[in-house]
């Protein structure tokens, strides 16, 4: 039998001497125990083994949104992955300036650091008037009357996960702020 914490025991009945747990999430606690069985009933269960699967690459951040705070800077929030495999290191907030035929010309990416709360199990980065639980970052150095997309990723001790959805923003030669939306 295993069982993970808040959800029901799975009993698997393998007449060998070994068996291979399929279907575990990543990252995962789970109990594991043993018992043999006759048609009289179950014997007694062993001691649970108290194991966790490996780390893996996270999923995709959520809730991407981008505003421009200034003709030449802009601030992207999103929320972290609903599956984050393991423990978050960084994000990485990759910006691209598009052409007038919507062609990435020109890139950059930046880094923000995960830092660890009072409760390991979360991790937190700066929060600047965003939703609950938003992380977020400005992107200085802006150019006037440009198109942008951005995107976020997230990163484990195993390497970068899946990359958000992607917002464009553009800003127009006379400073107005208009322009966002996902795909």
């Amino acid at each position: 039998m295993f069982s993970e914490p808040g959800v029901p025991q799975t009993k698997l009945v393998e007449p060998t001497l070994s068996s291979t747990l399929h279907g575990l999430l990543k990252y995962r606690n789970y109990s594991i125990s043993v018992l043999a069985f006759t048609r009289v009933g179950d014997g007694n269960a062993s001691t649970p083994v108290h194991c966790r699967t490996l780390e893996d690459v996270p999923g995709a951040p959520g809730g991407v949104k981008a505003a421009l705070t200034a003709v030449d800077e802009a601030i992207v929030s999103w929320t972290p992955p609903t599956r984050p495999n393991g423990k978050l290191t960084k994000y990485s907030v990759h910006l691209r300036i598009l052409d007038s035929n919507n062609r990435g010309v020109d890139s950059q990416t930046f880094m923000v650091p995960v830092t660890p709360t009072k409760d390991a199990a979360e991790s937190k980065v700066r929060i600047e008037d965003t939703d609950e639980g938003a992380m977020s970052q400005r992107l200085p150095g802006l150019r006037r009357n440009h198109r942008y997309e951005i995107w976020v990723t997230a990163h484990t001790s195993v390497g970068e996960g899946q990359r958000s959805s992607t917002v464009s923003l553009t800003s127009h030669r006379n400073g107005k702020i208009f322009f966002l939306f996902c795909y």
